[in-house]
């Protein structure tokens, strides 16, 4: 053998260690990207090791330095420069999506449909000038501003299902309340989507714990989204009647007896024009004023200008959602006096403090801590137990909206109960039901409008390629 050919096979990959080694390293590392060709399966893994607690710095230029010259993904994972650094970045870019890529996520799931489609002309995606190629495709630099379609939210809940308590994330990339409506009611779909907390934490003995979150799904397929939902409190308030702890009272011979109301309560949202549901949903709320108290607020209102609808009069400062009264009572009596004997109501909490705050809730050893409404800017600064910013689920919308508060005319009553007789309303405004709430007629009504939404949405597939279950 020539020295040549000593030199050509030395030179060979095939034989030389440190570059087999190399190269082996690099199969590794391009290895850990194989699950990105299953994007379940790549959500699943990256969520069980506790990727999305990481938090990736998008000011460091690193990868983007690396892909700048890269004509794909593989070429970039191969290139000698990609560590294993690099991947644990990577992957944390990736499962970060929810913490500041996600207007960039959106956009890059409409620019590859538009791209992909037969009619599909460059300009319009944007200026030619405000676009760079990485990894062998282009990157426009403008944010998209139209709302997306039904399939590119379809792809991108199946892409990565949200988790609980991150609906105000996506509601800051809808371009308007339509495209809130579409996100909204795609995430219905979805049947096995996380429920928020507070649809979860008022759960019955006599009922499924997830009623409450189906009636809130039924009410979002219906055109009312709902943001929050609030039960009765302290123990004492369930049981519908008055208590004593058998304290003296002013006078000889009787005792201090307490009585609290605490309403629950639904906030939320419908569409800012009166024309179609809205309309009829109030209509129908207003019909049973022994029912609900519905108070109602446009953004083009003056500030802090609440209208009450329905279920009560004056403004809603005097709507009260806890109350309070003590009275004295017979020491000897087994029960308290009569309602007509019980004296005033102080009001605690009204519908005013619910939406702007300003009243003050007792805490144990004596300290008061200051409430704030789902409409106040405090309500959106305060820090959550977990150290996040706690922010209210509209707080990053650019639209306009119509906010309601449908708060329950009988005090003791359950959330749940309210919810569906809500949902009842959303019905009967929709045409489905009529007459009082029945079980059996409210299941079968979600039904239909369940299969109705779902092959309106889903009209982009062909309808034998998704099997449909209720939700009820």
């Amino acid at each position: 053998m020539s020295k040549t050919d000593q030199r050509s096979t030395a030179a060979s990959p095939a034989d030389d260690l440190v570059a087999l080694t190399m190269l082996r390293e690099r199969e590794r590392i391009l290895a850990c990207f194989e699950m990105v060709l299953d994007p379940q399966k790549f959500g699943a893994q990256a969520v069980a090791n506790g990727v999305r607690e990481a938090h990736p710095d998008p000011a460091n230029p690193r990868l983007l330095s690396l892909a700048w010259d890269k004509v794909s993904f593989r070429d970039l994972v191969m290139d000698e420069a990609f560590g294993w650094d690099d991947v644990g970045e990577m992957f944390r870019l990736f499962m970060g999506r929810l913490e500041f890529g996600l207007p960039w996520w959106k956009d890059s799931v409409v620019e590859a449909y538009a791209m992909g489609s037969d009619n599909f002309a460059p300009a319009s995606m944007g200026t030619l000038e405000n676009r760079f190629k990485i990894l062998g495709g282009w990157i426009y630099n403008n944010k998209r501003g139209q709302p997306a379609s039904n399939k590119v939210w379809w792809d991108l809940l199946m892409s990565d299902p949200p988790q609980a308590d991150t609906e105000n994330r996506y509601i800051r990339i809808c371009a308007n309340y339509e495209e809130m409506q579409t996100y909204l009611t795609m995430n219905a779909i979805l049947i096995d989507t996380n429920h928020p907390t507070f649809c979860k934490k008022y759960a019955r003995l006599d009922a499924n714990p997830t009623d409450s979150c189906i009636t809130r799904r039924h009410l979002t397929l219906a055109g009312f989204i709902v943001a929050d939902l609030q039960s009765c409190g302290p123990t004492m308030l369930l049981n519908g009647r008055p208590t004593t702890f058998r304290q003296p009272g002013k006078t000889a011979g009787t005792i201090k007896w307490l009585e609290g109301e605490y309403r629950p309560y639904i906030f939320g949202v419908v569409h800012p024009e009166d024309d179609g549901f809205p309309e009829a949903f109030l209509r129908v709320l207003a019909r049973s004023p022994d029912k609900f108290i519905v108070i109602s607020r446009r953004e083009s209102d003056p500030p802090m200008k609440l209208d009450v609808l329905s279920g009560a009069s004056g403004s809603a400062a005097n709507v009260a959602q806890t109350r309070w009264r003590q009275f004295d009572g017979p020491a000897s009596a087994s029960t308290p006096p009569p309602a007509s004997a019980r004296g005033a109501w102080e009001t605690q909490r009204s519908a005013l403090n619910v939406l702007y705050g300003g009243d003050e809730q007792k805490l144990r050893g004596g300290e008061t801590a200051r409430n704030d409404g789902y409409l106040a800017v405090g309500f959106n600064n305060k820090s959550a137990a977990q150290g996040r910013r706690e922010i209210s689920m509209f707080f990053h919308k650019q639209f306009p909206v119509r906010y309601l508060l449908i708060i329950g005319a009988d005090a003791h009553q359950h959330i749940h109960d309210l919810a569906r007789e809500v949902s009842w309303a959303a019905f009967t405004a929709l045409g489905l039901v009529s007459g009082s709430y029945e079980i059996n007629r409210y299941e079968k009504a979600s039904d239909v409008l369940f299969l109705k939404v779902v092959r309106e949405r889903m009209a982009f597939m062909p309808e034998n390629s998704f099997k449909v279950r209720t939700i009820t």
